[in-house]
């Protein structure tokens, strides 16, 4: 008798095919910018393509977030829009969910308690917003 091996999920994070947006303009002592809108600009040491880069070298911790979730949700799968700002040392703070198509508190939860505190390159312009959208869905298995 053949017994079934368990069933495997290909987790995909869509995270290189659409890079990160540097919103509006660096962060002064007026306010904040905009998290879902703005003009696009990359200015100083870190910019759009860094930050894709970065988040590229997360990309497992993110899917490990996603990963826990659906043992309990199968069906998980949106994308969500990370906003965050990076600091003029390059940390990582303020941490938000712009836009959430995946509709689960604890992925964004960890999403949020994984970016917070991330070190980047520091941005030359100073502190900097940005918004990076990330896909999650399964895989087909054979």
């Amino acid at each position: 008798m053949r017994i079934a091996s368990p069933l495997r999920v290909a987790v995909i994070v869509n995270l290189l095919s659409v890079p990160a947006i540097a919103l509006a303009d660096p962060i002064g002592e007026t306010g904040d910018a905009d998290a879902t809108s703005g003009d696009y600009f990359a200015d100083g040491a870190l910019d759009a393509a860094s930050v894709t880069h970065e988040m590229g070298l997360r990309s497992r911790a993110m899917a490990s977030c996603y990963e826990r979730e659906l043992r309990h949700h199968p069906r998980l799968a949106g994308r969500v829009e990370l906003a965050f700002t990076v600091d003029a040392s390059g940390t990582v703070r303020r941490t938000t969910l712009a836009r959430d198509g995946l509709h689960s508190r604890p992925v964004a939860r960890c999403l949020k308690n994984l970016l917070d505190g991330a070190r980047f390159p520091a941005p030359a312009a100073g502190p900097m917003r940005f918004a990076y959208p990330v896909t999650f869905r399964t895989a087909p298995t054979r």
